[in-house]
């Protein structure tokens, strides 16, 4: 009977381990035209987002860091940093009683001491994004069931400037979502995009891939059932221009990320 309790007991132990084990991004790392840019991410002991390394071709153009949480464990601010003598930005973020993001306002930068606010409004699947600079410029996302954004669109005075559709979503996580809690002012897909369009002259084809998560292996003599994958984290992905008449394809970009466990 002891020898069972104690293994109940690790058993409980090694499972309530394995559920606090928290994987977040590490490194993102992106090549565009011979050029690297690349974000380092680092976190404190209870995962929680303590600085972002901004580096261009090896060399930091910002930091972001000071970072201050609420009560309820949401980002309510932080400082950007930038590596030229110019004035540091102060982010300041609020929410609704739902916990979205309400407004989303920025002080200093640009070597002068100014004042910008993004506002969030949201509707159904709809979600408004109103800037105060430039005046009449807004953004409106619209999410699928999945929390993915299918549709952007820009909106400059009641014109629409651009319309980008998203699909092809897989069922991995974005990198971008595992940052242990940091905001940006651009809302994040849950799930990696495969495929997008924004006008006649062709689309963006984004081939990802994954770690390999082994399901079932094959054994000697056993049932003729092959050994089986499944896709884990997005390790890379490769953005590919595809021109609509000559399907020609040229890469955008190539996007690798790597990740820690906590």
């Amino acid at each position: 009977m002891k020898k069972l309790f104690l293994l109940i007991t690790a058993v409980i132990v090694l499972h309530f381990s394995q559920a606090q084990v928290k994987i977040l991004l590490s490194k993102k790392e992106t090549i565009v035209s011979g050029k690297i840019e690349t974000e380092e991410y680092k976190y404190d002991s209870l995962g929680r987002i303590q600085s972002i390394n901004k580096l261009y071709n090896g060399k930091i153009s910002n930091t972001i860091t000071d970072f201050v949480f609420s009560g309820k464990g949401l980002l309510v601010g932080y400082n950007i940093k930038p590596s030229l003598k110019t004035f540091p930005t102060r982010v300041k973020i609020v929410y609704d009683d739902s916990n979205r993001i309400k407004q989303f306002e920025t002080t200093g930068g640009s070597g002068i001491i100014s004042k910008s606010s993004k506002t969030y409004s949201y509707s159904g699947d709809t979600i408004r994004l109103t800037e105060a600079i430039p005046k009449g410029q807004e953004t409106i996302f619209v999410m699928d069931a999945k929390e993915n954004i299918i549709k952007k669109q820009g909106i400059n005075n009641g014109k629409v400037n651009y319309t980008i559709l998203y699909s092809k979503y897989d069922l991995s996580k974005n990198p971008q979502i595992l940052t242990g809690g940091f905001v940006d002012s651009v809302p994040e897909s849950k799930d990696n995009v495969g495929e997008e369009t924004s006008g006649s002259q062709g689309f963006v084809k984004i081939e990802n891939e994954y770690e390999k998560i082994l399901v079932s292996k094959y054994q000697q003599g056993g049932a003729k059932i092959p050994t089986q994958y499944k896709n884990g984290l997005l390790r890379t992905s490769t953005r590919i221009m595809v021109d609509s008449e000559s399907l020609v394809e040229k890469i955008i970009s190539i996007t690798t990320y790597q990740y820690i466990k906590l």
